[in-house]
């Protein structure tokens, strides 16, 4: 009887201890997020998810963290890594899912760690839900798997805005009336040719006719010509009656 109870504490112990080894051996806790870079998006814009996982120490080695897409609503475009020293494959296994798997040389260094991008093309207004596929996983340095959980996203996709066509007015330009210039606007007169009529030639005698018709005669002249129109007359007289005699 005594010897039943001896065995049995013994195998309690090592039950324990085993136990306690396990847990010791155990990678712990580890977080694995998915962030786009916008909200919100319209058809036809780029959309990049960012792939970061936190884990209890730094000991972070590899993984396989594939996103899950919404087909009708994004296009899977290209993937990059962020980190140097990490191999790391993306590629889409069908529609709808990036398979991806990583691996550090040696470990990441570091509790938080950026492991790659998945850049799309938003084709479809609704919404764009991204998540980390069932069958993830990371290990550490001692190849031991770390308990993770996920987290996705989600971007809201409207239709590209059309602008309405704008009408423009047509503008109506006022003619431009130029001033002549000074040489346009002289009216030159026409030069009208005279020919001068020649000059008459008076002789003397008609000088002195035209002076005498040109000058009016005065009272005494008249005088002057009836008395000696009377004296005429007179000699006339004695003349005839001479002769009658």
């Amino acid at each position: 009887m005594k010897l039943a109870k001896t065995i049995l504490a013994c195998v309690v112990a090592l039950a324990l201890v085993g136990t306690m080894a396990m847990s010791a051996l155990a990678a712990g806790a580890a977080t694995a997020t998915l962030t786009a870079d916008k909200a919100t998006a319209a058809i036809g814009d780029e959309i990049v998810v960012t792939v970061a996982i936190e884990c209890a120490d730094d000991q972070l080695a590899s993984g396989k963290l594939p996103i899950v897409y919404d087909a009708a609503k994004v296009e899977f475009v290209s993937s990059a890594n962020v980190v140097a020293g990490i191999t790391n494959t993306a590629e889409v296994a069908e529609a709808g899912t990036v398979k991806n798997s990583f691996m550090f040389q040696g470990a990441a260094g570091a509790t938080a760690v950026t492991l790659y991008t998945a850049t799309f093309k938003a084709i479809a207004d609704g919404e764009a839900v991204f998540t980390i596929a069932d069958g993830n996983y990371a290990t550490d340095a001692e190849d031991e798997d770390y308990e993770l959980a996920t987290a996705g996203c989600t971007v809201v996709i409207a239709a590209a805005e059309t602008e309405a066509p704008t009408t423009e007015a047509p503008t109506t330009e006022a003619p431009t009336t130029e001033a002549p210039t000074t040489a346009e606007a002289t009216t030159v007169a026409p030069i009208v040719e005279t020919t001068a009529a020649p000059a008459s030639v008076v002789t003397p005698s008609e000088e002195g006719t035209a002076a005498q018709k040109a000058t009016p005669k005065t009272g005494s002249d008249a005088s002057m010509a009836i008395v000696a129109g009377l004296v005429v007359l007179a000699g006339a007289a004695y003349v005839a009656t001479k002769k009658s005699k």
